[in-house]
């Protein structure tokens, strides 16, 4: 909600104020100052999601402090933090998945995924036609390295992520 956005985490790389404020103005069609119900769904667009008008009303009413039925400049910074809360959430959501899957595949609890290993879970899952020279490839495709028979959390990430 609107108090988790007011405490966004500094670490978190912001939108600088000159930028929040030249978005403000572009979703403020009418240039009013006010950012109105159906500016707020452009403004959702923009940032790649979908709304029905009950989630906007809902919105409007985390972010509308002031209950003028619009948005000011400072409830407009709230909602875009909020909006980068969520993707940080949606992120950590992911590294966790990717984490645990990861973890399921580390048999021997050592942080690398080996040949025999990812073999093993291709078994478990009923794939007898993949042999080693398969894994290997893969792990050379992941990592450009022909010699390197084990592969890491990030390069394991980085191959489920892209």
């Amino acid at each position: 909600g609107i108090q988790e956005a007011m405490k966004f985490d500094p670490e978190v790389p912001e939108l600088s104020q000159k930028r929040m404020r030249e978005m403000f103005k572009l979703f403020d069609k009418d240039k009013d100052g006010q950012i109105r119900k159906g500016e707020v769904r452009t403004v959702l667009r923009t940032l790649g999601q979908e709304a029905t008008d009950t989630e906007i009303d809902g919105m409007l009413s985390q972010v509308d402090t002031d209950n003028d039925g619009a948005i000011n400049f400072n409830e407009f910074k709230a909602l875009i933090k909020m909006g980068q809360m969520e993707e940080i959430e949606q992120k950590k959501r992911d590294d966790q998945f990717v984490q645990e899957m990861f973890d399921e595949f580390d048999i021997g609890e050592n942080g690398f995924l080996t040949v025999p290993e990812v073999l093993f879970q291709f078994r478990k899952l009923g794939d007898y036609e993949t042999r080693k020279k398969h894994i290997r490839e893969m792990m050379y495709d992941i990592t450009g390295d022909i010699t390197k028979e084990c592969i890491t959390i990030t390069e394991f990430k980085r191959a489920i992520m892209d």
